[in-house]
């Protein structure tokens, strides 16, 4: 399953979601969420996260129009041949792989924009991402590569409901491992 990370700002009053949800997909066709993540910004905005599921990078096309000013990333990973069309969409890709970087890359230069990458850290669940010394390793190699941009390290918390664990403290040390390893360099990411 893929899936595309919306962050967005909606009016904060009652119904504001559902017409969201109803721009992002059809009454015949509902878009899946995924994921969401609401906060109250103030008493007239709320920044919500929300992942919809989609199965092709011609989604992200129909869903783009109705995204101005929100950032689409796609989380489900993509082949190398995906690539172009996902710097084409200007959506950030979450990836562990060096091949995909480079794929972005030639991407970027053909349509004249940078590729933003979050790379994907292992930080204990042992199924998805990299681990820590290689994440670095390859946020380094995308810094230096041209057309490409790290933008953030991501990671998938075993129990992110729970905040005030030994797993949970663990994980958020190998993540924020990564991301000082970086900056130490003078690469900035998320």
């Amino acid at each position: 399953q893929r899936e595309a990370l919306f962050a967005v700002t909606i009016p904060e009053e009652r119904g504001a979601f559902k017409r969201f949800c109803e721009l992002v997909g059809t009454p015949a066709h509902p878009r899946q969420v995924t994921e969401f993540n609401y906060r109250i910004a103030d008493t007239k905005v709320a920044h919500v996260f929300v992942g919809l599921a989609i199965s092709r990078h011609d989604e992200a096309e129909r869903i783009a129009p109705v995204r101005a000013g929100s950032t689409c990333v796609v989380f489900g990973g993509i082949s190398p041949d995906e690539a172009a069309r996902a710097v084409a969409l200007d959506c950030d890709v979450v990836t562990d792989s060096r091949e995909v970087v480079s794929a972005l890359a030639a991407g970027a230069v053909a349509v004249r924009r940078d590729a933003r990458v979050h790379i994907k850290v292992d930080t204990g669940m042992h199924r998805l991402g990299l681990p820590p010394a290689e994440a670095v390793e390859l946020a380094r190699f995308a810094a230096a590569t041209t057309g490409v941009s790290p933008v953030a390290v991501c990671s998938h918390f075993a129990m992110a409901e729970s905040v005030a664990t030994d797993v949970t403290d663990g994980q958020l040390e190998r993540l924020t491992f990564v991301a000082a390893s970086l900056a130490s360099q003078g690469i900035r990411v998320r």
